[in-house]
């Protein structure tokens, strides 16, 4: 269960659209690393979640900037970006699941 606590990283935006699309960007890459040698695509999440790639691109950077989440080039296509959990974003993730 998420509590108030697990939101703080989340609700300090400029808006509550961003918040909430943040948010599900984190808990998007959170839920499909576990399985998925521990990285997604960009644009793979962009797609599934029906975001426009500005909004992706926005929570992206918003949770990169907090040290939640790595980006990287991808390996092949230097065009896709790949994203996965950083330790500390592992671990907000795991107690936001584990409730």
């Amino acid at each position: 269960m998420i509590t108030p606590k697990h939101l703080i990283p989340f609700l300090k935006q400029s808006s509550r659209e961003t918040s909430v699309t943040t948010l599900a960007v984190f808990l998007y890459i959170g839920s499909n690393t576990e399985d998925n040698n521990h990285h997604v695509l960009q644009h793979e999440m962009t797609e599934y979640l029906g975001l426009h790639k500005s909004a992706s691109v926005r929570a992206t950077k918003q949770l990169v900037d907090k040290e939640l989440i790595i980006k990287k080039e991808g390996h092949i296509n230097r065009v896709h970006r790949i994203l996965s959990l950083t330790d500390e974003g592992r671990e907000l993730f795991n107690s936001m699941s584990n409730q």
